[in-house]
């Protein structure tokens, strides 16, 4: 039970508005993925606007995560996603958020911006499911020896899974550095269940 893949610990470009609004025209032309610096877009600057955006008529709010576009992970137990970032402004990688009990469905939505196109997503939860940190996990190495499975690398074109005992390591970063935060408590009180 202990090894089963149970998380994924997955990336997406820098947003200087929270991945709560369009990001900024230096965090596209600093984009470390190729389709954005092409095409000057991202599809990825709502994935933590489930506070201020609509949800479909289930309630489900939806995202996107670029890594899992073409390759979707093969676990059954898929139990959280940790979304990391590049912080091209100080060159760091940090945990922003993340979604539990994810559920993987491709598909374009209509834009909430009138000057953007759809918006393509690929990831949806619901909002008291999806939770975006105030104070972001650097992972630096020996934090990232870990919380990644024994002899693992940090992932840059793909993902990295993550074991349940990964899971609370980096659930207990989060904690440490988010001690008020009401619930990110639940959300780790609820994966502990």
């Amino acid at each position: 039970m202990e090894n089963r893949n149970v998380g994924i610990l997955t990336s997406v470009d820098w947003n200087s508005n929270g991945w709560n609004g369009l990001p900024t025209q230096e965090d596209i032309s600093h984009s470390n993925y190729g389709y954005v610096i092409e095409n000057k877009i991202t599809h990825t600057y709502l994935n933590f606007g489930y506070n201020d955006f609509p949800t479909d008529e289930e309630g489900y709010f939806f995202g996107l995560l670029p890594q899992l576009w073409t390759k979707v992970p093969q676990s059954k137990y898929l139990e959280v996603i940790f979304v990391k970032t590049k912080n091209w402004k100080d060159k760091k990688n940090y945990i922003v958020g993340l979604y539990i009990g994810p559920i993987l469905e491709k598909k374009e939505l209509p834009s909430v911006f009138k000057e953007m196109p759809p918006r393509e997503v690929n990831v949806k939860a619901f909002p008291k499911d999806i939770h975006h940190l105030e104070n972001y996990v650097e992972l630096t190495l020996i934090n990232v020896s870990k919380f990644l499975p024994k002899d693992k690398k940090l992932g840059t074109q793909g993902f990295n899974y993550l074991t349940i005992e990964n899971v609370l390591k980096i659930i207990d970063a989060m904690v440490e550095l988010n001690p008020n935060d009401k619930k990110l408590s639940n959300i780790k009180f609820r994966l502990l269940q």
